[in-house]
């Protein structure tokens, strides 16, 4: 389904609704399974970023410094013409960069926000600068099977779920992973006014979980939670468990 130029899932009806935002270079096929496991009783949309998935590009690439607001202002505008009303913000790994933001630009529009395996601020290794320097997708799908997810899963499981990564093309997965790389959220979480939850797996190597507490203590209401046996891609590996745990903190902290 599409709005304008924006294509997004959409499963389920009632309230408060959840918004979904995929990390950097994927695509809402990572969120699919995770939405559909909480839209018992709420609608919950997952988006694919512009020039990500099957959306149009509507943003300039090219302005690393810049995508990110750019990003937020255009989810924004979803929001109003979606009708989502008061939502709970869902952002995994550059999504809750965005989510972030969000809450600071647009708080009023949040009944809660879910940040999961992200951060203040990202820190790519030189390996993946360089594979993302050179244009080297199939080094980038290599470095995501071997640091995103838990040692805990078969390699066939984890090839089947990076089939749902890179659904961009590499002028806007170098983009975002630019954009990652210039983002400083530390400023922002103070300004954070709704309620906030943090979601982590515990192997996860490239937003580790020891950095949860650091994180959670800069915003005046926030949670920490931790799922076993899963890494960075938490939203795949262990859709029923975050799932459980989103379906909670819905119903007990974001029902206001």
């Amino acid at each position: 389904m599409s709005q304008n130029t924006l294509h997004f899932y959409s499963v389920g009806s009632g309230w408060p609704a959840v918004l979904m935002v995929h990390g950097a270079g994927g695509s809402h096929g990572t969120l699919r399974e995770l939405a559909r496991l909480i839209s018992a009783g709420r609608r919950v949309v997952a988006i694919d970023l512009p020039a990500h998935g099957h959306s149009a590009k509507t943003v300039d690439l090219a302005d690393s410094r810049r995508l990110f607001s750019a990003y937020v202002d255009q989810l924004a505008e979803f929001g109003e013409a979606q009708g989502l009303g008061r939502f709970v913000f869902v952002g995994h790994s550059m999504g809750g960069a965005l989510g972030q933001l969000f809450a600071e630009r647009y708080g009023d529009r949040l009944a809660g926000l879910v940040l999961i395996s992200s951060a203040a601020r990202f820190v790519l290794s030189a390996e993946l600068r360089s594979a993302l320097s050179d244009g080297d997708l199939p080094m980038l799908r290599e470095l995501i099977a071997r640091t995103a997810y838990s040692v805990a899963h078969l390699p066939a499981t984890i090839d089947r779920w990076l089939a749902a990564q890179l659904q961009a093309p590499i002028e806007a997965i170098r983009a975002d992973y630019l954009a990652c790389q210039h983002f400083d959220g530390r400023e922002t979480l103070a300004k954070i006014d709704c309620p906030t939850d943090l979601i982590y797996g515990t192997d996860d190597r490239i937003t580790p979980a020891d950095g949860a507490a650091a994180l959670a203590s800069a915003i005046a209401d926030c949670r920490v939670h931790l799922i076993e046996r899963a890494g960075h891609q938490v939203v795949q590996e262990r859709a029923d468990a975050a799932a459980q745990l989103l379906n909670a903190l819905i119903d007990r902290r974001y029902r206001r």
